[in-house]
């Protein structure tokens, strides 16, 4: 049992509250790498003008044994809830289809590298985390899915949340509309401290993948599909204005302001 409590438990635990139940949800990105106009809105890639898309697929159409080195990243997936974002989520990405073998000129064959999958967190889209890799998963998943498959946690370390708490603790005694929406509370701080998540990564709003692999000549990617499961504390203060509450049930939403560019 833990001997102590955070000053946000007890700033909770201080004021009027609803016995709600936590909330669990999944959000997910499905990219179809045989649809051009599609795909460029939520991934981008290495070499595009080298390896591209058609109705077969992301690749190009080298020599069997000719190989590429490239990689695909996505754009960023939000997650959690547009009041209260997540500590951290259990992610699973899957790219289609398996690696074909190949024939070499002398007759060998072989089946080529499966590729590595990376994942990073950010709490703004703008300032993220390092990227870690995932986990592939065995041979048995592989073939039932006709996927490489990659699993992984992401999760914050309780150092990098202390400042973003005491924050939190300062927020929760000032009159607001409803202290315990976290949107507004990172607006706040951000609005004194522009650069706080530079340094800060005290949540999970966005994540992110990047993948790395070798692009054989003639094999091609056909989708990409990555889900990210969260769940965050449903206990929360009653606000002042139930009116809040509308449009609420999102996925965090909060961006850091684009940089402006030198006139």
């Amino acid at each position: 049992m833990r001997a102590s409590i955070s000053i946000l438990a007890l700033l909770w635990l201080a004021i009027p509250i609803p016995a709600t139940a936590g909330i669990l949800g999944q959000q997910s990105l499905n990219v179809d790498l045989t649809n051009a106009k599609e795909a460029k809105t939520k991934v981008t890639w290495s070499e595009p003008e080298r390896i591209a898309i058609t109705e077969k697929g992301l690749g190009w159409d080298g020599e069997t044994n000719a190989l590429r080195d490239g990689w695909i990243q996505t754009e960023p997936l939000a997650i959690g809830v547009s009041w209260r974002p997540a500590q951290g989520s259990n992610v699973r990405v899957r790219v289609f289809p398996l690696p074909a073998e190949i024939t070499l000129p002398n007759g060998q064959k072989y089946t080529p590298s499966a590729g590595s999958m990376f994942v990073r967190y950010s709490p703004d889209a703008k300032h993220w985390s390092d990227w870690q890799a995932l986990k592939h998963e065995d041979d048995d998943v592989r073939k039932k899915h006709n996927a490489v498959v990659f699993t992984g946690v992401v999760q914050v370390p309780r150092r990098q949340r202390e400042e973003y708490e005491r924050q939190m603790g300062a927020w929760m005694k000032l009159d607001t509309p409803w202290s315990s929406d976290e949107e507004a509370l990172v607006k706040w701080i951000v609005a004194a401290q522009p650069d706080f998540f530079q340094e800060h990564k005290p949540f999970v709003g966005y994540v992110q993948f990047l993948y790395e692999c070798g692009f054989h000549g003639g094999q091609r990617l056909t989708k990409l599909e990555a889900e990210a499961g969260w769940g965050v504390g449903g206990v929360h203060s009653i606000p002042k204005d139930e009116a809040v509450y509308k449009d609420r049930d999102v996925p965090w939403r909060f961006k850091a302001e684009a940089d402006k560019k030198p006139e």
